[in-house]
């Protein structure tokens, strides 16, 4: 169980904005890796089997330098790769921790027969004196967790790194390819050994900037001046660092992030007056961080639509949009887009602000109109004999006509209908999208 200690005075603090090149983690790696500039899209467009790059390794699957077809760029290689999950959707804002995009720092080697370069224990040396040697972080308050790991096409053991219960780092020691006649079963599928041995490290920009700064939430660490012109714009406050601190702490681990939980975990502290300012203090985190990942996606000129990686970005925009509103806001969603994209701009340099603007002028402007005739749509569904609305026609108001689940709430209880939001509903809406069949053997192309 994940356990979140928050310390004031670190020893050491990352700089998340520095040049990519002139960064520690390079910079230690530099010596004995070939440095390797980030993949500049971030939608995967020479794969066929994800929708957007969530890991570092993505960039050298399927399966062509990870099956020994094509060379690696280098070997040992090191790299920093921006990435983008939708997995956390529903928790981004809620947990303090959960984010859709992040930086994947790696050193990864792919050793093959004849060509050996390093493995496990080299490996684990090497994170270990990362941490301790660079960060400066006590080798006492660090723990290492070994599991199974699987994606892409390949399967190996795994060492999750943990610094005072915070996970910062995932060492995968890959030496599975799928294969339906396999002697090895993970998670329900069969997987035999391949020639390569490959290593594939991912440690995590944020989480390690979050440890060192000693903030409340990882969105303090990361964009705290965004987070804070935004409710300044909504002439909201935000929920007192010592609450924010209680509410982490509790949520780690957990899967429910709704108001019961955060009642709980204030205590006493649980009066009407902190319940609303940790709504607007999570509307913040939740525009702050769509905002970015908005800005990775428009960089790489995804255009919001009803399909694939655009649907995901619509859905992005319609939550940032339905939560400006909720604060009040008086920046337009392209406002903070455009803070994200000068703060982030040493990770991802293009921002292409003609393009953005007039993406989400549109964008917003199909937003009202769809809210504006999806609200007759939820009365309608009011006025059935007894049925009320489940959670079936939750997904098709939102999926069909963009209404928020939180606004036919409203509009329900204004009628007299109570109406239960499931806490996964962005997850289950986004399991509809997912496409089949993928790539080989009838793979699944999935949303993260």
């Amino acid at each position: 169980m994940l356990r979140v200690r928050v310390h004031r005075k670190p020893a050491h603090k990352i700089q998340v904005h520095r040049g990519r090149d002139e960064g520690r983690f390079i910079n230690f790696f530099s010596s004995t890796h070939k440095v390797l500039k980030p993949y500049p899209p971030i939608v995967p467009r020479w794969r066929d089997d994800v929708l957007l790059v969530n890991a570092s390794i993505y960039d050298f699957q399927p399966p062509h330098v990870t099956s020994g077809r094509v060379e690696p760029p280098g070997n040992p290689i090191v790299m920093s790769q921006p990435c983008v999950r939708m997995n956390d959707v529903e928790s981004v804002g809620a947990t303090g921790r959960h984010l859709t995009s992040f930086e994947m720092m790696c050193h990864d080697a792919f050793n093959r027969p004849g060509r050996y370069v390093y493995w496990r224990s080299e490996t684990v040396e090497y994170c270990h004196r990362f941490l301790t040697e660079v960060l400066g972080i006590d080798g006492k308050i660090i723990t290492y967790k070994e599991k199974p790991w699987s994606g892409g096409g390949n399967a190996g053991a795994a060492v999750e790194v943990f610094v005072r219960g915070l996970e910062v780092a995932t060492l995968v020691f890959m030496d599975l390819r799928e294969d339906p006649n396999g002697d090895i079963e993970i998670e329900g599928t069969r997987y035999s050994h391949m020639e390569m041995n490959i290593v594939d490290t991912g440690y995590g920009l944020e989480r390690l900037a979050w440890l060192s700064q000693g903030t409340p939430t990882v969105y303090h660490a990361l964009y705290g001046d965004v987070v804070d012109a935004i409710l300044e714009a909504s002439g909201k406050r935000r929920l007192g660092d010592e609450y924010l601190e209680k509410i982490v702490k509790h949520l780690a681990g957990r899967d429910e992030y709704g108001t019961s939980s955060v009642r709980e975990a204030l205590g006493s502290d649980a009066t009407e007056e902190n319940l609303h300012l940790y709504k607007y203090t999570k509307d913040a985190f939740i525009v702050a961080d769509h905002a970015r990942t908005l800005f990775f996606m428009f960089s790489d000129y995804v255009i919001p639509s009803n399909t694939k990686v655009g649907y995901l970005a619509r859905l992005l925009i319609r939550r940032s949009l339905r939560a400006l509103e909720e604060l009040g806001c008086k920046l337009q969603l392209f406002d903070i887009v455009k803070m994200q994209a000068m703060k982030f701009s040493t990770i991802v340099a293009n921002f292409p602000e003609g393009f953005v603007r007039v993406v989400l002028e549109r964008e917003a402007e199909r937003y009202r109109e769809t809210v504006r005739s999806g609200t007759n749509e939820v009365r309608r569904l009011i006025s059935r004999g007894g049925k009320g609305i489940g959670q079936e026609d939750l997904i098709t108001l939102y999926d069909s006509h963009g209404i928020p689940p939180e606004l036919v709430q409203a509009i329900a209880e204004e009628n007299g209908v109570k109406v239960t939001v499931p806490e996964n509903f962005t997850l289950m809406v986004l399991k509809r999208h997912e496409v089949k069949p993928g790539w080989r053997r009838g793979g699944r192309i999935t949303l993260t």
